[in-house]
């Protein structure tokens, strides 16, 4: 059977948040782009760039919920789980 690009995609995302480790990595990504606010700044040129890394974000996100949806919430409960215990940890 020959896979298409999609079936990669597919599989590859999915390997991905299989794992603690790879749900953490994209939970980073996702924080780092700014899907969870807003990316408006009053600077025109910032909040387009700050929009740019939210729709990379935003990409990440949809294939997530087209290929393992289920995995999602996980990865959610995980990370904040993980950065409570790291605030703890450095207090």
């Amino acid at each position: 059977m020959n896979m298409t690009e999609q079936d990669y995609e597919e599989s590859d995302v999915q390997w991905l948040m299989s794992t603690k480790s790879g749900r953490r990595v994209v939970s980073r990504i996702m924080e780092q782009c700014g899907i969870y606010q807003c990316s408006f700044t009053g600077d025109a040129n910032k909040t387009i760039f700050n929009e740019g890394q939210r729709n990379a974000g935003l990409q990440l996100l949809g294939q997530i919920h087209a290929h393992c949806p289920e995995q999602y919430p996980v990865m959610l409960r995980e990370f904040k789980a993980f950065k409570q215990q790291f605030k703890e940890s450095q207090s």
